[in-house]
This record gives structure tokens, C-alpha cells and sequence, in this order.
């Protein structure tokens, strides 16, 4: 989060017109004294974000910015196309990377025992799966590039930098970057381009995983943080023996289902999740919107249907943030079988490319749209300042937002993050699809209650789960 305040402030200055000429001098200076790949990009992060806080900014030219980066890499290369760079050479990949490792080389037992701490695991998952694949020594040579590059920078690697990330029972930062994780990352974008310099991995995989290695999406980079909702529940601390959280949540969610079936509401909440108290236990709500169908008597379990229901979906874009399209779907590839009701999801989450580590909330709780099978063609997704829209032709079909409550750097444990995000979905669409498929839209909703009785405890778990709008009816 600092990183990424840091960053926005810089744009900020950038786009100022009484300091743009000295700012830019100092990030073009400072980009050219790093060393290490995956920090060098953050000059051209900077240049995105003043791009998002002001389309009028004017861009250096690219060959100032090549000039700044001295170490250039994958990464590199798709963020000049971000910025619109579109006539930026390929890398010439054998020039981004050490030639073939040493035959006697072996991996450190540092570099083994830490490369899934320092950094998330995937990366090593993806090493193993691109040597079984296409059988060359991807985690050998990125081994042998992170040594190299330890050597050049005159560092020795040590555990003790961990210990500042906190106890995982107590406070502790979530995501955080090392010296040792920028090296690591900046290892595996060299052993990128080594692999495609073999001629035997492809170009579009290797940006395609270069992707990861950004802290920031730079689509949704532009939605800003709302204000929670005033429709959103939420319980006042009290002190009172008995706790009455639960009730006072479920009877504001009752009051809210009711809400939303009038008429004269354009938008309809198909999905929600967020921090609703926070005492001494702490609260989650999750909403989920959903479609029924009874077939027979047997009632299934709630929590069965929030599990099937939470659907991740494939995306195409064009670029390396969120924007992009969704394909229609069949209902038959999301419909689920559950007791004797027949369930369909209502909204969907999808995954970025990158792994946006600098706001690593909206990892945690998900960015959500439509079910691809309520629209008849393709729908489009772009990010707006106060929102990620959902297009089909030129209307707006739903609208995806998130909110921040007290949130904070660290930590509390092992609990989710004090935010919030919502889908808010077009009632015409809904509507339209319950009457043509003879379904009901309900909602699923999880009251998660976390708790612990010492400090030194991690927090343990009791989930509360209701549904609204569902029948018993049995529909032939």
C-alpha cells in the first residue's frame, strides 16, 4: 500500500505543472541507477498512473523512456504498450538474460528452501511446469540468475528481512516486497527470456507469465475506492452480555431482500462481501445472488450452494490490466444439481492477469460480473474512476465497486481485509432471464464470525447461513 501511495503521488506531481519538468528528471534519473528489473518498472507505473489521473499528460517520448530503463524485460515491453507505445520493438530476448547455466551448477539450498517465501508459489509452479513441458532447465537457470544477480548487487541472501512481516497469529503484512522478492522476480523475468531465446518456448507465454510479476493492475488501477454503501448492514458495538449481531444482520438483510424486489430499483445487488462489525469478534457478510429451481422435496445444504455457486470465468483482452471481453456461455456449463433444486450463478469473479500485490484487497475479496450466460453476445468490461462497468452493446449492464473500512497496512491476523466490494446488476436483465427460463433469483447470504479468547490465538471461524426469495414450488 505504501508502494503504491508512493507511486500515485509521484503521478500527482507529475501532472502538476509547476513541478512536471523536475519530477521527470528525478524519475528518469532515478530509473536508470536500478539494477534489478522488476523495480525498474515502477518509473513507467508512475507514467501509467499520471496517464489514469489525467488523460492531457503528456507523455515523454519513447526513446527517453527505453532510455530509463536499463534493464529492460517482458514486463517492460508490455507496459510501453500500455502506455499506448504500440511501435516498440520486440526484446531481443537473448539480450535480457545470462547464456546456458553451467553444467555443474546447482540450485542453492537457500534459493530452494525460500524462492516460495519470498515470493508467492506460483512462480516456482510455473518453473517446474515449464521444464516438464518443454524439457529445459527453467528452474536451474533461474537459480543460476538469481545468484548472479545477488553477486552483482553485493548481496547475501538472509531470513532475518521475514521477521519484519509479523506472527501470522497477530498483526502482519500480507503483502509485502523484499530486496530478496524483487530479486527473485527480476531472476525469473531474465529466465523468461532465456527460454524463449531457446526457440523452444513461446513469446506470448512468456509475456503472458511476465504479466504476474506486476504489482498493480493497470485497469483497475483507475476504479477508485467508494464509500461503503448506506445500504450495506452493519452492527454498532455494544456492550451487552448476550451478542445480537447475528439477529441485528439478519433483520437489516430482510428489510434490504425487500428493498430490492421493488420495481422501481434499476439495479439489483447480485453479489457482495465485506466487513460488517468489528468488536471484539469481527464480522463478514457475503452476499450471493443466484437462480433456482425446485424439481422435488429434498432441500440442499446452504453452504453446498455457495461453494457451486462461486464460479471463477476466463476473460480475453487485449492488455495487461482487467479490460477485456467475456464470451457468452451456455447455462448448461454453470448449472448445478444440488439436493432437488437446480442452482445457477448470478455473478461470476474473475481473476487478473496480474497479481496485483500493491492492492492486494481486492485479490482477497474478488472482482465479480454478470453470469456469461444472462446476455445473448459477448459483454465488455472496462474500468470507469468510480467503477469496473459491464457492457452489452453501449448499455451498461452492471457495475462492480469496492470500499475501504479502516483499513490499514498490517494485518489483523489471519482475517480478511476491513473492505467491501458489491455487483449491482441491471433488473431488466434478471428479469428477463426468470421469466424465460422459469427460475427464481435468491440470495445465499454467510454471516462468517471470527473469533479467538487470547491475543495469542489465531482467530477461529463459525459461519451463519440464510437464503431469501427461494421456493419450495416444485416446477415441472
Amino acid at each position: 500500500m505504501v508502494r503504491e501511495r508512493a507511486c500515485t503521488s509521484i503521478a500527482e506531481l507529475l501532472i502538476d505543472t509547476g513541478h512536471v519538468s523536475e519530477t521527470m528528471e528525478c524519475l528518469k534519473n532515478w530509473a536508470k541507477l536500478q539494477q534489478l528489473e522488476s523495480i525498474v518498472v515502477f518509473a513507467l507505473l508512475a507514467l501509467i498512473r499520471a496517464k489514469i489521473l489525467c488523460q492531457a499528460f503528456e507523455l515523454p517520448a519513447l526513446t527517453e523512456m527505453l532510455e530509463m530503463i536499463d534493464k529492460p524485460s517482458a514486463l517492460s515491453y508490455l507496459l510501453l504498450k500500455e502506455l499506448g507505445c504500440d511501435n516498440t520493438s520486440k526484446p531481443d530476448w537473448s539480450s535480457l538474460c545470462l547464456s546456458d547455466t553451467p553444467r555443474d551448477f546447482v540450485a542453492s539450498v537457500f534459493f530452494q528452501k525460500y524462492c516460495t517465501i519470498y515470493i508467492p508459489p506460483i512462480y516456482e509452479i510455473h518453473a517446474r511446469r515449464i521444464e516438464r513441458k518443454y524439457g529445459i532447465p527453467f528452474y536451474k537457470h533461474w537459480a543460476f540468475e538469481w545468484k548472479t544477480i545477488l553477486e552483482n548487487i553485493d548481496r547475501k541472501p538472509s531470513p532475518e528481512p521475514l521477521h519484519f512481516r509479523g506472527r501470522p497469529e497477530d498483526e502482519n503484512y500480507g503483502a509485502i516486497d523484499f530486496v530478496l522478492s524483487e530479486v527473485y522476480r527480476s531472476a525469473y523475468l531474465r529466465t523468461l527470456a532465456w527460454a524463449v531465446g531457446t526457440n523452444t518456448f513461446r513469446e506470448e507465454d512468456a509475456t503472458y507469465l511476465a504479466i504476474e510479476t506486476s504489482p498493480i493492475d493497470p485497469s483497475l488501477w483507475k476504479v477508485q475506492a467508494q464509500p461503503k454503501p448506506k445500504w450495506w448492514p452493519i452492527s454498532k458495538p455494544t456492550s451487552a452480555v448476550i451478542d445480537t449481531v447475528v439477529a441485528d444482520i439478519w433483520q437489516q438483510l430482510s428489510s434490504l431482500w425487500d428493498e430490492t424486489q421493488k420495481s422501481q430499483n434499476e439495479w439489483i445487488i447480485a453479489q457482495a462481501d465485506g466487513r460488517v462489525c468489528q468488536t471484539d469478534s469481527i464480522y463478514d457478510l457475503e452476499i450471493r445472488g443466484f437462480f433456482q429451481k425446485c424439481c422435488g422435496n429434498n432441500k440442499p445444504d446452504l453452504k453446498e450452494i455457495l461453494k457451486k455457486t462461486g464460479r471463477r470465468i476466463p476473460y480475453v483482452t487485449s492488455s495487461i490490466g482487467v479490460d477485456g471481453y467475456i464470451n457468452h456461455e451456455s447455462t448448461s456449463k454453470f448449472l448445478e444439481s444440488i439436493g432437488d433444486w437446480d442452482v445457477l450463478p448470478a455473478a461470476c469473479q474473475v481473476w487478473p492477469y496480474t497479481t496485483p500485490r500493491w492492492q492486494s484487497r481486492r485479490l482477497e475479496r474478488g472482482v465479480w460480473i454478470p453470469a456469461p450466460f444472462l446476455v445473448s453476445t459477448a459483454f465488455k468490461m472496462e474500468c470507469m474512476s468510480e467503477s469496473l462497468n459491464v457492457f452489452e452493446s453501449e448499455d451498461i449492464i452492471a457495475k462492480w465497486q469496492d470500499w475501504n473500512w479502516n483499513l490499514r497496512e498490517k494485518n489483523r491476523a489471519n482475517l480478511t481485509p476491513s473492505t467491501g466490494e458489491y455487483l449491482l446488476v441491471d433488473r431488466a436483465m434478471i428479469e428477463r432471464f426468470t421469466e424465460n427460463e422459469k427460475y427464481r433469483f435468491c440470495w445465499i447470504c454467510q454471516l462468517t464470525q471470527y473469533y479467538r479468547e487470547h491475543s495469542h490465538q489465531e482467530y477461529k471461524t463459525y459461519c451463519y447461513t440464510q437464503e431469501y426469495g427461494t421456493s419450495n414450488i416444485i416446477i415441472g
